[in-house]
């Protein structure tokens, strides 16, 4: 017999699912294959339902029987932009939470198992201005080897904070940040290959700032200033000021867009980074001036500047490599097996078999 704490997570996993795959309770009654009162009364949790229907339901949802068994608790999230409102779609937002924390527990396990936890936090800035928070951590970078791009999200993870890159069941959200008693500070940023790899770094540096300065965490939208010194941050965290003054300048020859695109290529950041630094001191209508001349270009030329589109991106890659090595060196080691392995690369059980045959022996650490 199920007891009455199950039998509600239960019922609220059922609920969750069905609305984050918009389905009516009649639609996932015909899917189980039950009638749709007997479906109705275990989503109320009133009856225990039947494994044999809900392996069904599982299997049509791509899950787990055990996803069904877990708490629906989330931590409080900051999203970067987008407040849903259709149960669907909180659903979905709700979904995309709960896999980043999936993710950071197992990263922080794996740390724990190995015995490779990070070294040390971050200085404390809050007490600074923005910008001067991102000298200061870009120094503390550089420190300790320095950084590239592709090695943003290694690089936080040196310092404590994970990076979380993964498609994300919601494709509206982008990024956001929070953090969880179990594993810390965690940043999730949206994997599509739809989306840049520009904007991918601009949402990691973003949400660090939102972090480091004290702002993240939050239900639902931040405050202007909060988002403005949070850009802050993050633009003088990827492109230096004297860096980028003196870049700015030497492709002083070029026409406008050319000289956007040819500095944004530079330090690896979206153009609307290197029009937001540029225009940030003039007034209102002259910014939006220049931005709006310099999208039309972009949509003339046949790249426009949107969410989904970065004019001559860079197609960089941008996912740390830390996870899955920790996992590989914990599957040599014998701490998880190879379908465990799979399950945290999120690849079919063969297909890592086959990477392991072809993988060299020996020591192999992280």
């Amino acid at each position: 017999m199920v007891d009455s704490g199950k039998l509600d997570l239960v019922a609220a996993s059922l609920r969750h699912y069905r609305e984050m795959h918009a389905l009516s309770q009649g639609d996932a009654a015909a899917i189980a294959g039950v009638t749709k009162n007997a479906y109705a009364r275990a989503e109320a949790g009133k009856t225990a339902p039947s494994g044999e229907w809900v392996l069904r339901l599982c299997r049509h949802y791509g899950i787990p029987m055990s996803r069904l068994f877990e708490s629906l608790a989330v931590p409080e999230v900051a999203f970067h932009e987008n407040r849903h409102e259709t149960r669907r779609l909180q659903a979905l937002q709700r979904e995309t939470i709960r896999d980043a924390v999936r993710w950071a527990e197992d990263y922080r396990w794996l740390e724990k198992t190995l015995g490779e936890e990070p070294a040390g936090g971050l200085p404390d800035v809050r007490a600074l201005s923005p910008k001067d928070a991102a000298r200061k951590i870009r120094a503390t970078f550089w420190a300790g080897g320095g950084f590239t791009p592709e090695s943003f999200p290694s690089t936080l993870a040196a310092h404590g904070i994970k990076v979380y890159v993964r498609r994300f069941p919601d494709p509206e959200t982008f990024g956001f940040s929070f953090s969880d008693p179990r594993c810390g500070w965690v940043i999730a940023v949206n994997g599509d290959p739809i989306v840049p790899a520009e904007r991918k770094l601009w949402l990691a540096a973003h949400e660090l700032g939102h972090i480091l300065l004290g702002t993240a965490g939050k239900r639902y939208k931040k405050q202007e200033q909060e988002e403005g010194d949070a850009n802050d941050f993050a633009s003088e965290l990827l492109m230096p000021e004297a860096a980028f003054a003196a870049r700015w300048e030497d492709c002083a020859h070029l026409p406008y867009f050319e000289r956007v695109i040819a500095v944004k290529r530079d330090f690896h950041v979206r153009a609307d980074t290197v029009l937001y630094r540029v225009t940030k001191h003039l007034g209102t209508e002259e910014r939006e001036r220049l931005m709006r001349a310099f999208n039309a270009e972009a949509k003339w030329r046949g790249m426009p500047n949107t969410r989904e589109n970065e004019p001559r991106s860079l197609y960089f890659e941008f996912e740390g490599d830390r996870f899955k090595t920790l996992a590989l060196c914990a599957c040599r080691q014998r701490k998880i097996s190879v379908s465990r392995l799979a399950e945290l690369y999120g690849e079919p059980v063969l297909s890592v078999m086959k990477r392991l045959r072809e993988m060299p022996r020996g020591d192999f650490r992280a």
